[in-house]
């Protein structure tokens, strides 16, 4: 199930489900388990650890880690996540 998706389906989520139930267990508040990585800024991507990173691109907020979407049009595969 793409990613854009699941976020329709489960309103607004964009973590892998799986990964949902783990953070919930944690008693981690919504805005923590809800993205990937938008609004995570200062945070280590819950695929590689790196720091995700926050920049303006045409007054628009872009969160991104640099490890795993470093390349332009690079598309992650998210199902062997747990």
């Amino acid at each position: 199930q793409g990613m854009a998706r699941r976020s329709l389906v489960t309103g607004g989520l964009t973590q892998h489900p799986l990964r949902v139930q783990q953070l919930k267990a944690q008693k981690l508040p919504r805005r923590q388990y809800r993205h990937w990585v938008f609004g995570r800024a200062q945070q280590p991507c819950g695929l590689c650890g790196q720091i995700i990173v926050k920049e303006d691109w045409n007054g628009r907020r872009l969160y991104r880690c640099s490890s795993c979407a470093g390349g332009s049009g690079l598309t992650l595969d998210f199902s062997e996540v747990q």
